[in-house]
């Protein structure tokens, strides 16, 4: 993201320092405890490591090999879309249909 749009945000130095300091004693082990990435390792779930300094694109572009590399992902959600552009559709065209006999109406 542009530094022009955090300008004002709570995203700068100072707060990132400040939850970094509350989220390590959280989340690191001082006895070399297992962490979340290690757990699906050790269960043969593959992980993916990017390096968050490239450009978003080129990041996005990285994801998506990473999660299509076996075959296309099914986004359920896509279905709603399509059921919605078609409702959409379909409402238009009884809209367009109304008018069109509004203007016959009118006419005569």
């Amino acid at each position: 993201m542009p530094e022009e749009k955090l300008v004002g945000t709570h995203y700068n130095e100072d707060a990132m320092n400040r939850r970094l300091l509350k989220y390590h004693p959280k989340n690191e082990s001082e006895k070399g405890d297992l962490c979340l990435k290690d757990f699906f390792e050790m269960n043969g779930v593959e992980s993916l490591t990017l390096d968050c300094v490239n450009k978003e694109d080129e990041l996005i572009n990285k994801m998506k090999i990473f999660f299509e590399r076996k075959g296309k992902l099914n986004n359920y959600m896509s279905q709603d879309f399509k059921d919605i552009e078609i409702e959409s559709k379909n409402l238009q065209s009884n809209i367009d249909k109304i008018n069109a006999t509004h203007n016959e109406i009118t006419k005569a």
